[in-house]
């Protein structure tokens, strides 16, 4: 079962080798981690152009290898465009890409781990907090 989608933020984190941010995916992926599509796509931004590339593509695999990636479907895509209207008719809007990671985590009722504050804006957002 699957409890946690980890944003992007986290998973460079982890991909730098900070520790903190290891230990953290570490626990949540033995509880049950994912990472939404979109993440997935950022991370193989960073790593497209970069001298290592295929050193840097073979550790983004081995790290997403215990975890699962979840697809934009149909409900993902709804609850991306009613959270979009929301937010801008009340002048809030968040980018994009982050908007679509949140309705992921909605779409499968998961909690988002994100240090981007800019995610509370979403009041039905269930948000994984440090203790």
């Amino acid at each position: 079962m699957i409890s946690y989608l980890i944003d992007t933020d986290w998973m460079v984190d982890v991909l730098k080798g900070k520790a903190e941010a290891i230990q953290l995916i570490d626990w949540v992926a033995d509880q049950g981690a994912a990472i939404s599509i979109i993440t997935y796509a950022e991370l193989l931004e960073g790593i497209v152009g970069v001298p290592q590339r295929e050193m840097r593509e073979r550790q983004l695999e081995a790290l997403i290898a215990s975890i699962d990636v979840l697809p934009i479907d149909f409900d993902v895509a709804r609850r991306f465009a009613e959270s979009a209207v929301a937010l801008r008719q009340g002048g809030l809007s968040i980018p994009d890409l982050d908007l679509l990671i949140a309705a992921t985590a909605l779409r499968y009722e998961l909690s988002l781990i994100s240090r981007d504050r800019h995610f509370q804006r979403i009041a039905e957002l269930k948000r994984y907090e440090q203790s």
